[in-house]
């Protein structure tokens, strides 16, 4: 089974995007380093653990894609904004190529999810999807739509929703936040294992702290 954080679907580079882990790697290695990393005490790493423990706010999980179906075909297909010299090494193996049919929904998280307009108001339960105006948008998709797959916002802190792979939202920040985490239990590593064999967890804390660089500038990503 696969477990670990999954590209924003709203990116530039959509699902071409993605770092997985196994659950025993998930577990052993990046949570591992994350959680030693709030065990530190220097200001920087503090902040980091204070951002970890934080449940103050609702936290919003991945709608269901039939939500956004308004966003189907090749129209909302964004291209690949990243050159391939670009594009962070550790990352460059897990960018592959997806040829979705013209029925895959490309979700813009930032639009109305009825007419695709620019976004002003988003769902009280749910606070992720999003609308241009409450009537007729967002009744007319509560009724034909979002009235069955609304799912309530939880609040959870981000510790705790890296613990699963229910699709819990991953804000900017808090990716920062992660990369950061990950970057410090990198330095640790390599002063480790500077005069031993380079450990073989290195090249998966690579991947991820890449991964977390680049989803932080293009709008977060969900836990899955």
């Amino acid at each position: 089974s696969k477990a670990g954080p999954h590209a924003h679907a709203a990116s530039p580079i959509h699902k071409s995007l993605a770092a997985s882990a196994s659950d025993e790697q998930w577990q052993g290695i990046i949570l591992k380093a994350i959680r030693d990393t709030m065990r530190s005490t220097t200001e920087e790493e503090s902040s980091i653990r204070l951002l970890l423990d934080d449940s103050s706010t609702l936290r919003p999980l991945k709608p269901n894609d039939d939500n956004y179906q308004a966003f189907t075909g090749p129209k909302w297909k964004p291209p690949l904004s990243m050159s391939s010299s670009s594009i962070p090494p550790a990352l460059a193996p897990l960018l592959r190529g997806h040829d979705e049919d013209s029925t895959t929904p490309y979700p813009r998280y930032d639009r109305c999810a009825y007419c695709t307009k620019p976004a002003k108001h988003q769902c009280a339960r749910c606070k992720i999807v999003k609308y241009c105006s409450r009537d007729p948008c967002q009744s007319m998709h509560w009724k034909k739509v979002h009235r069955t797959s609304c799912t309530k916002a939880h609040p959870f802190s981000l510790w705790r929703s890296l613990q699963g792979n229910d699709g819990f939202w991953i804000s900017p920040e808090e990716c920062s936040a992660l990369q950061s985490a990950l970057s410090i239990a990198l330095q640790q590593k390599k002063q480790d294992n500077s005069h031993h064999r380079k450990n073989e967890n290195v090249h998966v804390l690579q991947c991820f702290e890449a991964y977390f660089a680049v989803v932080a500038e293009l709008g977060g990503c969900f836990v899955l």
